[in-house]
């Protein structure tokens, strides 16, 4: 069974939508987005210079190019309280082990200030989406 989060991610990474509606990888960075937001993609004004870096990239022989960035607008990747990156992707899914992963990376990084705000947070959410949308508004998901 492959590990590669293209294959293996079950939301998308700039949204957190389902991914049942197909996926797609960004141009921007290394993200599995859904095709509502591959389509945002397709709107920014960025969007051919993204696609033109991409090319000139494979052309040159690098087949793992991570893009050119998001540069502001409503695409830009989403801000954290923490701005820590945990793995989560392929991780099981049960809320309180995703809870303690997450909690162990903010001890480990220094943000234990962030650890009470960070279960209530989550622990007070009316559903599993909404609780999976909290951990994201603390962390980067990878």
């Amino acid at each position: 069974m492959s590990h590669d989060p293209f294959f293996t991610a079950r939301r998308c990474q700039r949204c957190g939508g389902s991914l049942d509606g197909g996926r797609t990888m960004s141009m921007f960075n290394s993200h599995v987005i859904c095709m509502a937001c591959k389509e945002k993609e397709r709107q920014r004004p960025d969007y051919r210079d993204a696609v033109e870096a991409e090319m000139k990239a494979v052309r040159n022989g690098d087949r793992n190019f991570k893009g050119i960035g998001l540069k502001g607008g409503e695409m830009s990747e989403k801000k954290t309280q923490s701005g820590i990156h945990v793995k989560l992707i392929g991780q099981d899914g049960n809320i309180f082990n995703l809870i303690g992963i997450v909690l162990r990376a903010l001890r480990r990084n220094g943000r234990s200030d962030l650890c009470e705000p960070f279960k209530q947070a989550v622990t007070s959410s009316h559903s599993y989406q909404e609780a999976l949308a909290k951990i994201m508004e603390f962390i980067i998901v990878e």
